[in-house]
């Protein structure tokens, strides 16, 4: 009888073995899934210090008085900003600068809107501050850069600029500094840049422009990525874009170093699809992938400019998939596959997640180009959006894709383009370690 139960004992707990041991089998993916998506937030390598500061935390009365002959603070700002103007304990600069007595005459909001909500083809409208009754105008769209006219800036005195910029030639807040700059040279109006972090670190590479060689003086002659503070764009706008300077005055940040982190220091969704550093991180490539038909880049969903998708109705094999992680590891990208229902196209994607483990040592040029690579080798044929020479503007770029020119003489003209950018760029960084040139 003992060992009759000692029989069945032995049983149940073989058979509770099993089911432990298919449990773990079957949750194990998931665990893995889970433990990826934690690191996700654990981006950091080096942290900046304690003592690092934004450039509206260190904007001094002083500095503010002696920006006008009157030596106080009687003069009429216009503030450019929106909801990335914040300080590390999140006081919009609206409220920073009124406490410090200044006189906000007109709010300027950039591309996206005031609290950066507007898709882009989305119509924005003149507003107020609902806080403080400051008049907003609205520069976002394609008329909104029309706006900075003799009537909206005849009374301003001194225009502050304060955003998050990207740290990618094409995006709208570095293209809004340019607009500011040419209409403070053009109204003889004081110009200060509120400095802050460039998310995608030190490196500088990519293409120029349209008309580059033709047109060096001009936006297009700043690299797809620059690896520059906002700051450092103004001074270099100011310097070799501007026929005629601004009066212009940049509030550096203190104690920042571009090979930090920035994951701790990008306090604000940018955009509508730019709302963590990781989709930061990955605007830097697939902002134009997103441009390249039938690819998809998650936009409209949280997880957007972090991963690439394809239809599901291409059947396109998942073993294709790992092929192209196992290619994008070496480039330092992590992936997963991943699946989601489009909202905006109405039908299933699928494909990979994407994680970005070093931003500085990170090629976005050299990954752009080794996934357009692997499918065409692939058999998937696309087509260039209609929309991506506005965002690209870059001839070279297109010829590479299109395999119009031999890439090995196209690479060496970027080569000597970047290094030659970097000389040119040099008097006008502000801060340790410079920018690296990239080479592909």
């Amino acid at each position: 009888m003992i060992r009759a139960a000692g029989y069945i004992f032995d049983f149940i707990s073989a058979i509770v073995k099993i089911f432990m041991l298919l449990i773990f089998i079957l949750f194990l993916p998931w665990l893995f899934l889970w433990n990826i998506q934690v690191q996700e937030h654990q981006i950091i390598v080096t942290t900046a210090g304690n003592n690092f500061k934004l450039g509206i935390e260190i904007l001094s009365e002083e500095f503010l008085k002696n920006l006008t002959p009157s030596s106080d603070l009687s003069y009429a700002v216009g503030l450019i900003t929106n909801q990335t103007g914040i300080d590390q304990k999140g006081n919009k600069t609206i409220d920073i600068l009124l406490q410090k007595g200044l006189k906000i005459h007109t709010i300027f909001s950039p591309h996206h809107g005031f609290d950066g909500t507007l898709v882009a083809n989305a119509k924005g409208s003149d507003t107020c501050d609902p806080k403080t009754n400051i008049p907003i105008i609205n520069l976002h769209g394609k008329d909104g850069i029309k706006k900075l006219n003799k009537k909206n800036i005849s009374s301003i005195d001194v225009f502050i600029f304060d955003l998050q910029d990207v740290g990618i030639r094409y995006y709208g807040y570095a293209i809004t500094l340019l607009e500011i700059m040419y209409a403070a040279a053009n109204y003889e109006k004081i110009i200060v840049v509120l400095d802050r972090p460039n998310p995608l670190g030190s490196c500088m590479e990519g293409a120029f422009g349209y008309g580059y060689a033709n047109h060096k003086n001009n936006i297009e002659s700043i690299p797809w990525r620059h690896g520059m503070t906002i700051g450092e764009l103004a001074r270099y706008y100011n310097a070799h874009i501007l026929t005629k300077p601004a009066k212009l005055f940049v509030v550096p940040m203190q104690n920042y170093n571009r090979t930090f982190s920035q994951s701790n220091l990008i306090m604000s969704s940018l955009s509508p699809n730019l709302t963590s550093i990781n989709s930061c991180y990955g605007y830097s490539f697939l902002g134009l992938l997103g441009e390249i038909r039938p690819f998809d880049v998650g936009i409209g969903t949280d997880k957007a400019f972090q991963c690439i998708m394809l239809p599901e109705t291409f059947n396109f094999p998942r073993k294709k998939w790992k092929e192209l992680g196992s290619l994008l590891e070496p480039l330092g990208i992590e992936s997963i596959f991943y699946r989601y229902l489009s909202k905006r196209k109405q039908y299933y994607y699928s494909g990979l997640r994407l994680f970005i483990r070093n931003i500085n040592n990170f090629s976005a040029y050299k990954t752009l180009l080794t996934i357009i690579t692997f499918f065409k080798q692939s058999g998937i044929s696309f087509s260039l959006s209609n929309y991506f020479d506005k965002v690209a503007s870059a001839i070279v770029l297109r010829k590479l894709i299109m395999e119009i020119k031999n890439q090995k003489e196209i690479i060496n003209e970027l080569n000597i383009n970047i290094q030659q950018f970097f000389n040119k760029a040099h008097t006008t960084f502000l801060y340790q370690p410079l920018p690296q040139p990239t080479m592909m």
